[in-house]
């Protein structure tokens, strides 16, 4: 069980932490040194943190420390690192009193410590890279050289950050700008062939804004695993969605906001190549206080289609006002967007809104433009809260502004390929904005607390509604 940290101060830009644990005697971590002790006599199991399918995983941290004490330390570095150079473990701790620019290759020994003045920046320029591969007993640790007084952050604007078995802590200073939008780590490489950070067994703890933000196209490396993010005042993570599928795994909980943020501001973040949505035990959260809460998948024109598959079990939610558009036009082209979403009866995946005290109609609901894709499948989903009236006409029989769960706006759909899901609590059910032949989409799926239509009726290939109820299914 772990214990809480607490500050013993010796004296100014001095902070020792102690952190008690069950397996091994106290850790005591000064921020010049990291070194550790276990008693043999101790036979308590590893601390383990949850893991998304309700399983365990060892804690990184509660392995003990074989770090020695450094003796050549401490050491100032300058403003910019300009040459190719290595920060070992004995000349710890590495102190960075100013903003820092990397240009080269900076080399982080196993049991280096890294810290920073407050509200300092670490900036990774193109040609640069900060790399650091400690192991489970010899961790890297970059953290504050002053307790209580955060850094801001260690930002790659397009080189390489590349570590494994390293603890980040005491960063995230949100300087001028808004806590929700930056964090510790900040990826702004913004191309989808050069991944921002390679991370493997690293503790991003104690961010006093995310934890870590990824922008544009900025996104984690295939083989980054067994992330923690813990202690942050906002969320663990925020990601524009186009790069979703690359957050590993890990574990995501204790911050202020459980969850990962997806921005929500349109176009500059829409899916535009195949992503997946990982189960990674937190919910997802469509929208910023300054977003309209927006996730669409597809470019809107041309030919290629993205695919956004969502594993079982994931929660998305929508700020007030949002929405999640496959495809955001209307008209009978094909859908550039489609949606593989397949849960199961224990597992289903759930669209519902953000709000703390959710209500009928907070959020519009999942809108399909174009003519659906034919990969298109929503299988034990569950849509609530939804049903806010939009700005556009209904497109099917039923008169006036659509405000319904899920709406239809170009073509017909090839199949009823929503299933065995449930509308709950929404104004109105599933309506069919199409010229065609009618598709029931109801025959499989529930509808709860849906005071208004279930299905409503499409108008025929000739845009008339003559003959045909505006609502199918009451």
């Amino acid at each position: 069980m772990r214990g809480k940290y607490r500050h013993i101060g010796p004296g100014p830009g001095v902070a020792l932490k102690l952190r008690m644990r069950s397996t091994h005697c106290a850790f005591l971590f000064v921020s010049l040194l990291a070194a550790g002790c276990s008693s043999a006599s101790d036979p308590s199991p590893s601390p383990t943190s949850a893991t998304p399918d309700g399983g365990t995983s060892p804690d990184p941290e509660a392995v003990p420390s074989t770090c020695a004490a450094p003796t050549k330390g401490p050491t100032t570095h300058g403003g910019s690192v300009m040459t190719d150079e290595t920060w070992t473990a004995d000349t710890s701790p590495h102190i960075l009193p100013y903003d820092t620019g990397i240009y080269a290759k900076v080399t982080l020994e196993p049991c280096a410590t890294v810290l920073l003045a407050p509200k300092a920046q670490v900036t990774v320029r193109p040609g640069g890279a900060l790399v650091g591969e400690g192991t489970a007993s010899k961790r890297i640790s970059i953290g504050a050289r002053d307790a209580g007084k955060p850094f801001s952050n260690i930002r790659n604007l397009g080189g390489v950050v590349q570590l494994t078995y390293a603890t980040i802590e005491g960063g995230g200073d949100p300087l001028n700008t808004q806590p929700y939008l930056t964090g510790a780590l900040v990826g702004q490489v913004n191309d989808l062939t050069k991944p921002d950070f390679a991370l493997k067994n690293v503790t991003v703890r104690g961010s006093m804004s995310n934890g870590i933000v990824l922008t544009g196209d900025g996104h984690f490396s295939d083989d980054s695993s067994d992330l923690i993010v813990t202690g942050s005042a906002q969320s663990p993570i925020s990601t524009f969605p186009r790069a979703v599928g690359s957050i590993p795994t890990g574990t995501f909980t204790g911050n202020a906001h459980d969850q990962i943020l997806l921005p929500g501001s349109g176009v500059t973040e829409d899916i535009i190549t195949d992503q997946i949505m990982h189960n990674r035990g937190v919910p997802y959260q469509v929208g910023n206080p300054n977003d309209s809460g927006q996730l669409r998948v597809g470019r809107g024109s041309g030919t290629a289609v993205a695919t956004l598959t969502i594993e079982a079990g994931v929660t998305v939610r929508f700020k007030k006002g949002g929405v999640f558009e496959i495809d955001s036009t209307s008209g009978t082209l094909p859908a550039t967007g489609a949606l593989i979403a397949r849960g199961t009866a224990a597992n289903p995946i759930t669209f519902t809104s953000g709000e703390a005290s959710p209500s009928q109609a907070d959020w519009l609901g999942l809108t399909f433009g174009g003519v659906p894709d034919a990969r298109d499948v929503a299988d034990h989903i569950v849509v609530e809260y939804a049903g806010l009236k939009s700005t556009g006409g209904s497109l099917s029989c039923a008169p006036g502004m659509r405000e319904h769960a899920v709406h239809f706006s170009g073509g017909q759909p090839g199949h009823a390929f929503i299933t065995n899901s449930t509308i709950a609590h929404s104004t109105n059910g599933i309506n069919s904005g199409w010229r065609g032949t009618p598709v029931d989409f109801t025959v499989t799926n529930t509808f709860d607390d849906v005071p208004g239509c279930k299905l409503t009726s499409p108008p025929d290939p000739n845009n008339s509604c003559a003959g045909r109820p505006a609502c199918a299914v009451q």
